[in-house]
């Protein structure tokens, strides 16, 4: 089941022209609009497990994250399961089920290696060349050895790994976590690496020029911490992205860098810093343009609201074995909820307990409350990471979950989104070659003079990434979308998103610039 896409193409040029026209020069004034979305009563919440429906095969399987993106952005998605010190898995969307596909690069373990302790992998773009790229960050046998991270590029059909022609194999850190990011603001996308405990390789920063990567010293992240995941934000609102990187106490806990004009400094957040955690992760849970932070440790679930730069608590809730988290709209009402996986008590990093139910942070009016239902009880083995993408394109947003962390065996499980749940809207972001996914752009989206406004990330959570190719937006009861795209660069494109549909908006289509101007000739003719 795949609907078709709204395609930016001359023909759909008069068509949209006409829907801004009608909806007058006052259609993308977000400052103007409403920013918090009303969200009514918990509606019917349900997945089904589709996962031997849908062709998942691989039972009962270590695992180290998973990621879902349409990689080849031809509205097909593709799943990545990172198996432990074992060959990945590489599923494609094709008619109603995944097809295993063979891609050399990605799957394999490379040569001349027993295994690859895959930990992180990120799809981005390194060369220029428009195509998506994938980083994975190894960890180095425990710190007792080597494992060159990996840069596979997009070769024909194909990738190939290039991490050492392009200088970004870090053969000795211990990777945890990976970045693509514009930290410097040139528009191309660097990349940072997040690495446990390793004295002499701390955390690193690549930038990225024509290409070639270099670390680059001076940036302020070459930490020795004891990192677990790491996300990126512009929470402050300056224009440039700031950093997070989740660790544990006995580092001193999760650590804020904010990035002035390239360079970053350690910041105090109450709250965020300094608190133990294993997964941190930015969403705009109410979409008023700061970005909120949802921190899970092994013990508790921290939600904080950003007003204004200043985070505070506004939910705060015990967990068994906390693993990681993602921000999704369960039920298409207009603002994000949060998904967040249990795993099995383990000791010396060996499972000695149960799995733990998985679990849903429904919001309501900016209060958070856990669905009755679990979203995915106790299964073999021990949660590991999840990822969040609408695979079956009905307009619900679908979950992926790894539960095999490190050498437990456990199953992968695809949840389909079945609940009960209002109108959406699609977008397709295409940015440049040097950024083709449009990380850092900004979109609005206005529906009925309510405004949701949504910062583009590389969509990287803890051990996984979330699908950043297709934008979800709920829309309630709305028929269509009041759609502003602010660009990396500071140009903007406004375009009219209809319900139920997919909008394709390619950088420079439809500039806003040029909406007040047809307003006008409208009125004087």
């Amino acid at each position: 089941m795949r609907h078709l896409g709204w395609k930016s193409k001359p023909h759909n040029v008069v068509l949209v022209a006409a829907l801004l026209l009608s909806c007058g020069s006052s259609a993308f004034d977000p400052a103007g609009a409403a920013s918090r979305p009303v969200s009514a009563e918990v509606p019917a919440l349900r997945f089904s497990n589709m996962t031997k429906e849908t062709g998942i095969s691989y039972p009962d399987t270590p695992t180290y994250g998973a990621i879902a993106l349409d990689v080849q952005r031809d509205g097909a998605l593709e799943i990545i399961l990172n198996r432990h010190k074992r060959r990945a898995q590489f599923y494609t969307w094709v008619g109603e089920r995944f097809s295993e596909r063979h891609k050399t690069a990605i799957q394999r373990i490379p040569p001349n290696r027993s295994y690859y302790d895959r930990h992180s992998c990120v799809w981005g773009e390194a060369t220029g060349d428009g195509r998506l790229d994938l980083y994975c960050a190894s960890g180095a046998k425990g710190g007792l050895g080597t494992g060159a991270n990996q840069l596979l590029v997009a070769r024909g059909d194909e990738w190939r790994n290039e991490g050492w022609a392009r200088g970004v194999a870090d053969r000795f850190g211990r990777g945890r976590s990976v970045n693509w990011i514009d930290y410097d603001g040139d528009l191309d996308l660097d990349l940072f690496v997040a690495n446990e405990v390793r004295t002499g390789y701390p955390n690193a920063m690549f930038r990225n020029s024509a290409g070639r990567f270099a670390r680059d010293s001076d940036a302020g992240l070459s930490l020795t911490l004891p990192s677990a995941s790491s996300a990126w934000s512009d929470w402050d609102n300056d224009g440039d992205p700031d950093l997070i990187v989740a660790a544990r106490r006995s580092g001193g806990g999760t650590v804020a860098f904010r990035n002035d004009d390239g360079r970053f400094t350690p910041a105090e957040l109450p709250g965020v810093t300094g608190v133990p955690s294993v997964s941190a992760v930015f969403g705009d849970f109410n979409g008023d343009g700061w970005t909120d932070l949802h921190l899970v440790s092994h013990q508790r679930s921290r939600i904080l609201e950003n007003t204004g730069g200043t985070f505070s608590m506004v939910d705060y809730r015990r967990v068994h074995n906390g693993r990681a988290s993602v921000w999704f709209d369960v039920d298409n009402d207009r603002d994000l909820d949060a998904a967040v996986v249990q795993g099995a008590h383990a000791k010396d990093g060996f499972q000695v307990g149960k799995d733990r139910a998985d679990f849903l942070l429904v919001n309501t009016n900016g209060a958070f409350q856990a669905a009755r239902r679990p979203l995915l009880a106790p299964v073999r083995g021990s949660g590991d990471a999840l990822t969040a993408a609408d695979y079956d394109r009905d307009g619900r947003v679908d979950l992926y979950i790894a539960n095999g962390y490190q050498e437990t065996r456990g199953r992968p499980v695809l949840l389909r989104n079945t609940s009960d749940a209002a109108g959406w809207v699609a977008l397709r972001l295409v940015g440049t070659d040097l950024n083709p996914l449009a990380f850092g752009a900004r979109v609005t989206v206005t529906v009925d003079g309510v405004a949701r406004r949504m910062e583009i990330t590389d969509g990287a959570v803890t051990r996984a990434q979330v699908d950043v190719e297709r934008l979800h937006f709920g829309v309630g009861d709305g028929r269509y979308a009041e759609v502003r795209v602010d660009w990396p660069d500071g140009t903007s494109d406004c375009v009219v998103a209809l319900e139920g549909r997919e909008t394709r908006i390619e950088k420079g289509f439809l500039p806003c610039r040029l909406i007040p101007l047809a307003v006008e000739a409208r009125a004087g003719g």
